[in-house]
């Protein structure tokens, strides 16, 4: 499997990222802010820890879910 180039990421485009609070996808968080993306959306467990994107969770717009209610997710 070949190395991901996140340089050819197109910015100008709606990311979406899940598991957005663990130490990659914060990693990532911080490294496509950093690069100016503007239209980024993350999924967040309603428990989970967001300290790791504390700082930047005003600058992308969240999704937020619980595995208590799957019932109504799956409709």
């Amino acid at each position: 499997m070949e190395n991901l180039d996140i340089d050819m990421i197109d910015l100008t485009k709606r990311i979406f990222i899940t598991g957005a609070t663990g130490f990659v996808g914060a990693s990532l968080l911080h490294r496509l802010i950093s690069m100016w993306a503007t239209d980024i959306h993350i999924l967040i467990r309603e428990w989970s820890n967001t300290s790791r994107i504390a700082t930047i969770l005003d600058t992308v717009k969240t999704h937020s879910f619980s595995l208590e209610n799957r019932e109504d997710t799956l409709k």
